[in-house]
């Protein structure tokens, strides 16, 4: 588990890091775009996390070991369904705990195959609508089957372990492209919205269906009054 880690300038973030994965060497970038920070979900570890995973190889279920001590085992299985067993302690409430790992595998599957942000070259972000980001939608989400393991300790946070665990597995599964999202999957998952090639036509009918008293509005008008024209 040794290596080089590249990261953008970051208060702590080496410190994380190294914490996790001693082995790993952190070399920090001045890197243009928003501003980061380490107060995010799973910050630095589930990076190292998931470059060890990767590292020991790609044969049988992808395990991580969170820095609470939750621990999460992850598979794609051959049909692209996922399969995680987790193991955070004596559950709270053993509903709660399956919500938060299947919204955890959610955005370890978006975090590596579709989500990005599109910045320009100077750094700026320019667009920030929900759509733009390339969420995997819900049709186009895999089943998950979530297992809750036995454990008589104290209750940890599980769905960390778990969101590391599947982008590991999920990023072994696809063969380890060397960028997150893979340029060619740089789009909507979903099909649900417009793209980098243009509006999707499928979602303006429905739009219009749904809200046509919106149908050709501007506000091209006199005095910035929105002005109607037929379409």
């Amino acid at each position: 588990g040794t290596g080089l880690v590249r990261v953008a300038r970051t208060p702590a973030i080496a410190e994380i890091i190294k914490g996790y994965a001693p082995g790993l060497e952190v070399e920090e970038t001045d890197v243009a775009g928003p501003p980061t920070s380490c107060d995010l979900r799973g910050a630095g570890w589930v990076e190292a996390a998931v470059l060890l995973a990767a590292a020991r190889g790609a044969d049988g279920p992808v395990e991580v070991v969170a820095p609470d001590g939750g621990r999460a085992e992850a598979v794609v299985n051959s049909d692209g369904s996922l399969a995680v067993a987790v193991r955070a302690g004596r559950p709270l409430d053993e509903t709660v705990l399956r919500s938060y790992c299947t919204g955890a595998a959610h955005m370890a599957l978006s975090w590596v195959t579709s989500e990005s942000l599109s910045v320009d070259e100077a750094g700026a972000v320019h667009d920030l609508t929900v759509r733009s980001f390339g969420i995997v939608g819900a049709a186009a989400m895999p089943p998950v089957e979530v297992t809750v393991e036995p454990d008589d300790r104290e209750p940890v946070n599980g769905s960390d372990a778990v969101f590391a665990a599947v982008a590991a597995a999920v990023w072994i599964d696809r063969g380890l492209p060397p960028t997150c999202p893979p340029d060619e999957t740089r789009q909507f998952s979903s099909g649900a919205g417009p793209t980098e090639k243009g509006r999707d036509t499928r979602w303006e009918r429905r739009r219009r269906r749904r809200w046509p008293h919106q149908r050709g509005l501007s506000r091209s008008g006199p005095a910035g009054r929105p002005r109607r024209h037929r379409t």
